[in-house]
Formats: structure tokens, C-alpha cells, sequence
């Protein structure tokens, strides 16, 4: 009786310590024959975030990876877009170009169940507030009036989160709906810069971000354009210790925003070198630009 009792009490503990502490929830992976509906469930008031997804072909006639198998990127057909805690994906069989040809066996899901709202409202913040200093190990992160408000931006917000040498932030960007403007997001857009990249988003979108390697994460969001459907933004974050032998390089550098309006400039540390030159490492266009001269021609 008294074993059952502390069993009891253990699994009323265990209940408690996840629905209270509100933090994100990485559930088994999901595999599923093709074709066929890969469900993705959480607990109320969690949302699933896809990691990964891929498409598998299997050497073995199995709906789950094994060594041998050619595998493919399968996000493209990832629709987790809405705040339900259950999500629902129709996997139709697919011909893969990578693995010659051949049709896919099975799809390959990894993804998380992330709060979409926090208990206590100290630890809510809105991008545009960065004179607030975020001080809580885990929070959420809004957009002026999310989600039924939605507000342009007088200017460009930034948002910056400051942990401690030994820790780093996980991030998971949990609802963005704002204008869409190319690739490249130039005008309407959410950042999030660190030490060694910068993602860019804008649209409709919902991601789990890889590891982050900075001490220091700015968080840019610029809106120019008003719609009925928009929402704005909400993400996620979570403070958290570093993993041992952290390669990550420059940890605690200076991170700067990214100008909005103009071409990306990155700054790599003096004792840093490579073979290739600057704008190539960049991706930037060449500063150097050739011209043939004529005679008797004027070059403007």
C-alpha cells in the first residue's frame, strides 16, 4: 500500500513539475510508412514544432531508418502552422531525385511540443521593449499587440538576450504571421542574429532553431505592412546549460544587429584566417569591378 502511494505521489510530482515549469517537451521521433498520416500530439497549451523531417527509402522493406538507407529532406511538407496541440500530416508517396529515382518508403519526424503561454507574466516580453532587461531562465517573446492587435513598427525593434559564459539559449520561433517580401526578407522581417549567422524569416512560418553559439542573441522585427490576417510574432526561449566541450566559435563576441536596408556586413576576428578571399567567405558580391576601357569612350 505505502508503495503504491509513493508511486502515486511520484507520478502526481512528475504532472505537476511539467504542466508548472512550462518548459519544452521533445517528444519520441515519428515514423510512418508512405503513404500515410504522420500524427504529431502535445499537451494543452503546447504547440508541436517540427526539428527535422525526412523521407526514407528502405533497403530492408521497414517503415523505420536503418543503415543503408538513401534518405531526403522531407520540411517542404510540413504543415504545423496553427496553435492546436495536435497535428495531422498526409504523406503521399514521392519519387526522390537524391536516391535515383525511387519511390520513398517511409518519413522520418523529430520535433518538440513548445509553451505557448506562461503562467507567470514576468516572464512575457515584446520585441519592441529593449530597454527591459530579460532576467527569467525561460519566456516568450511577442510582437505590440500579438495575437489579435497587430501593430506596424515606427522603426526597427530589437530584443537582445544576455546568458552567462557557461550557458546558451535554445529557441524556438512558435507563430509568425507578417508580409513576405522574397527571399530576403528585406522589409518585413524577423532576425535573429548571433555570433557566426543570422536567420531570416518572414511570412508564415514556425521553427526550431539549431544550436545557438553566442552568449548574446539580438532578435530584429521590422513591419511596414498591414493585413487583417496578420498576427505578428511569438517565440519561445529557454536558458540552459552548455554542453560539454562546446566547439562553438566565438562565444563572446560583440554581436550587432544587421542593417535592414543594406548588404550584410560581417566582421570575422583578426586572428581568423582563410585561403578564400573576404567576399567570397561572405557570400557578398566582389568589391572589386572590372571594366574595358575603349578609346575615345567615357566610363560613368
Amino acid at each position: 500500500m505505502m508503495l503504491r502511494l509513493i508511486i502515486l505521489t511520484l507520478c502526481v510530482l512528475q504532472n505537476i513539475f511539467f504542466t508548472d515549469a512550462q518548459n519544452v517537451i521533445t517528444q519520441p521521433p515519428v515514423d510512418s510508412c508512405v503513404p500515410s498520416t504522420a500524427t504529431l500530439k502535445c499537451p494543452d497549451n503546447y504547440v508541436p514544432i517540427v526539428r527535422s523531417a525526412s523521407y526514407g527509402v528502405s533497403v530492408t522493406d521497414s517503415c523505420v531508418y536503418a543503415t543503408g538507407d538513401c534518405i531526403a529532406d522531407a520540411m517542404s511538407i510540413m504543415t504545423c502552422t496553427t496553435d492546436s496541440t495536435e497535428c495531422s500530416i498526409y504523406v503521399t508517396k514521392r519519387r526522390l531525385s537524391q536516391c535515383s529515382d525511387q519511390e520513398a518508403s517511409y518519413i522520418h519526424i523529430e520535433y518538440d511540443c513548445v509553451p505557448i503561454a506562461m503562467g507567470d507574466s514576468a516572464k512575457e516580453y515584446y520585441v519592441c521593449q529593449n530597454g527591459t532587461d530579460i532576467t527569467s531562465d525561460n519566456g516568450i517573446i511577442k510582437s505590440p499587440g500579438y495575437p489579435t492587435q497587430f501593430h506596424t513598427t515606427t522603426s526597427e525593434c530589437f530584443r537582445a538576450i544576455y546568458v552567462p559564459d557557461n550557458k546558451t539559449i535554445r529557441l524556438w520561433l512558435s507563430d509568425l504571421y507578417i508580409g513576405s517580401t522574397g527571399s530576403n526578407c528585406a522589409e518585413d522581417h524577423l532576425y535573429v542574429v548571433d555570433s557566426i549567422q543570422t536567420f531570416r524569416h518572414c511570412g508564415f512560418r514556425r521553427y526550431a532553431y539549431p544550436y545557438l553559439c553566442s552568449s548574446t542573441i539580438i532578435i530584429q522585427y521590422l513591419i511596414t505592412n498591414a493585413y487583417p490576417n496578420y498576427r505578428g510574432m511569438r517565440m519561445y526561449f529557454e536558458v540552459v546549460d552548455r554542453v560539454p566541450n562546446d566547439a562553438c566559435p566565438n562565444t563572446n563576441v560583440t554581436v550587432t544587429p544587421i542593417p535592414a536596408t543594406t548588404p550584410q556586413v560581417t566582421t570575422i576576428d583578426p586572428p581568423t584566417t582563410t585561403d578564400k578571399p573576404i567576399y567570397v567567405e561572405l557570400g557578398i558580391a566582389s568589391p572589386i569591378r572590372g571594366v574595358q576601357l575603349c578609346k575615345g569612350k567615357l566610363f560613368n
